[in-house]
């Protein structure tokens, strides 16, 4: 099959677009594109012409973003929706409401919005406006909820969560991580298994630092659950990822902020609204293979393994170095038991959503 990628920002519409961004966080269609290849498809990853009709594709996949973001290829997007009204649809980000309520909440007063023109003003027509119909269509489409909407996931989980009132029916999942760029200190961070391994990148467990690390680009959602678990004062909480503004915190790129798991024996990871629904994140499998411990709602991680339910911060704080190794052992064989790199599992998923 020809395969089109495309969406409303430059992620989505760009081919390995995370090596051009300053934090090198591999993004969702990384894999998405590896797999679809390696399945035999010929795929395309970018951003949609307004005007054309796509007519040469045989699938088109539309990933939709919110309005108010880094969405420099909305009208782009939109217009792909229109071309191609039997898309499937996919969402990228766990903040799946603001992006559903972006998107549907377009409307006639306010699709040409001077900060919605601007942002795309470089990868659209001058006349625009003269396709205000079409652009409208593309929210109609998704507004009607008949799309099927594609979105990466670990196993066992309820995606239907993310946006309860998408009928759950036609929500499809596909487990990431077999194609997915994994940093480990054993392949220096870079995700490349092939490369040199130099010795010194594996931290031995007892010069593990008995704190906690905290890493959020939207520290003003997810601060609020980080009181919730009522830290107390035995071991530090290092807090990473804001990028302004009262929650300003140091931010890393990714290999470094996999090393840093790797340095301390700790990680929190935030509660999601959606919580259950088991959105892909990459974080489990980097603490993993970090072989460092992670906490996280029980709702979540129920689905990696069963060291990882029920687990406090206290609890972890408790533990001597031996049971730390063993913690961080058993979480690590469960989520490969229950998530592994198999793909032939996603390469399943995927054939059975295009074959639909």
């Amino acid at each position: 099959m020809k395969i089109l990628i495309t969406g409303m920002n430059a992620a989505q519409c760009i081919e390995n677009y995370w090596t051009r961004q300053d934090l090198k966080v591999v993004n969702t269609q990384y894999a998405l594109v590896k797999a679809l290849r390696d399945l035999g498809h010929e795929v395309t990853q970018r951003h949609a012409v307004i005007g054309e009709t796509l007519q040469e594709y045989d699938k088109v996949i539309a990933f939709i973003h919110s309005p108010a973001g880094f969405c420099g290829y909305l009208y782009n997007g939109l217009w792909a929706i229109h071309a191609r009204p039997d898309c499937i649809l996919a969402i990228d980000d766990w903040q799946a409401d603001s992006i559903w309520e972006g998107v549907t909440g377009l409307t006639e007063d306010s699709i040409f919005r001077e900060y919605f023109i601007r942002n795309g003003k470089d990868n659209c027509p001058e006349n625009l406006q003269d396709y205000k119909e079409q652009l409208l269509n593309g929210v109609e489409i998704v507004k009607a909820k008949q799309n099927r909407m594609l979105i990466a996931a670990f196993q066992g989980g309820d995606i239907s969560l993310m946006i309860p009132e998408y009928p759950k029916h036609l929500f499809r999942t596909w487990l990431l991580n077999p194609y997915h760029l994994n940093r480990r200190p054993e392949n220096n961070f870079t995700g490349d298994d092939d490369l040199f391994i130099m010795d010194d990148m594996t931290i031995d467990p007892k010069d593990k630092k008995r704190e906690w690390i905290f890493t959020s680009l939207v520290q003003g959602k997810t601060r609020k659950y980080l009181k919730t678990l009522n830290i107390g004062d035995n071991w530090n909480v290092n807090i990473y990822g804001g990028l302004r503004g009262q929650f300003k915190t140091p931010r890393l790129i990714e290999p470094e902020m996999c090393n840093v798991y790797q340095e301390n024996w700790g990680v929190l990871v935030p509660k999601y609204y959606h919580s259950g629904s088991g959105f892909w994140r990459p974080r489990v499998f980097q603490v993993a293979d970090a072989n460092s411990i992670l906490v996280v709602d029980d709702s979540e991680g129920k689905l990696y393994s069963e060291a990882h339910r029920g687990l406090k911060p206290a609890d972890v704080e408790a533990m001597d170095l031996t049971q730390l190794i063993d913690l961080a052992k058993r979480q690590k064989e469960g989520l490969y038991d229950s998530q592994p790199l198999d793909k032939s599992i996603t390469r399943k998923q995927l054939t059975d959503v295009l074959e639909e």
